[in-house]
């Protein structure tokens, strides 16, 4: 099993790519705002955000059409680091909200638990760590689009919900992939997206530094995935 360049590389730009939006969607957010509050239409901040989003998206289909042969999922202490870690942060975060947070922040504290003791215990199937991180990010998905839907403009979320949307699919498809029932290029598709969109999710005041290491962790994720070239 070897790895080949194209994943790797196409993971990096993606997070490179993420992060450049990140710091035009902050400028956006902060300078690009009328006497009402409202974002300016088609402002070149904004055009520049969804132009590097494109790039994105053609760096995942790369993977995608690249359909390798055998995909191993390799993990690592890293990433499930980054994934405790992360999970430990959105329980926090959830716990004092509405009732599908409460549940968000419970199926959070269970995949953290799990996380660290795959640190210990190296024989957990993969599955196992990710069937609660699913019900955690589909619960997010449920929690924050309550909050989200009283925004008047979807430019300033749509980012954060496309971030948590790639990232469950990227968890589906490794679970898929760590029981023999998917081949893997949805999951370095999805995967890249995940990364992009969680990097440039950073402007989410409250959830910043969560999308941050969501991002790094999916990061580890392929950096760590060997597929046949």
């Amino acid at each position: 099993m070897k790895k080949s360049i194209l994943l790797p590389g196409a993971a990096f730009g993606c997070a490179f790519l993420g992060l450049i939006t990140w710091a035009l969607r902050w400028r956006l957010l902060t300078t690009a705002v009328d006497e009402k509050g409202l974002l300016a239409a088609g402002h070149p901040l904004g055009v520049a955000s969804w132009i590097l989003a494109g790039v994105a998206v053609l760096l995942a289909v790369l993977c995608f059409r690249k359909e390798p042969k055998t995909v191993s999922l390799a993990g690592g202490t890293v990433s499930g680091v980054l994934r405790a870690v992360a999970m430990i942060m959105a329980c926090v975060l959830f716990w004092n909200s509405d009732f599908l947070g409460k549940a968000a922040a419970l199926a959070a504290a269970v995949t953290a638990a799990v996380s660290l003791g795959s640190l210990v215990i190296k024989k957990i199937p993969a599955a196992v760590l990710d069937i609660p991180m699913l019900v955690f990010f589909l619960l997010c998905l449920l929690s924050r689009y309550q909050v989200w839907s009283a925004e008047p403009e979807i430019q300033r979320y749509c980012f954060s919900l496309l971030a948590l949307v790639f990232l469950m699919m990227a968890t589906y498809q490794r679970s898929a992939v760590s029981l023999g029932m998917a081949k893997g290029r949805m999951l370095l598709c999805s995967g890249c997206l995940g990364v992009f969109f969680a990097f440039a999710a950073v402007t989410d005041r409250g959830f910043a530094v969560l999308f941050l290491v969501l991002g790094a962790w999916m990061l580890t994720e392929l950096a760590s995935v060997n597929t046949e070239a």
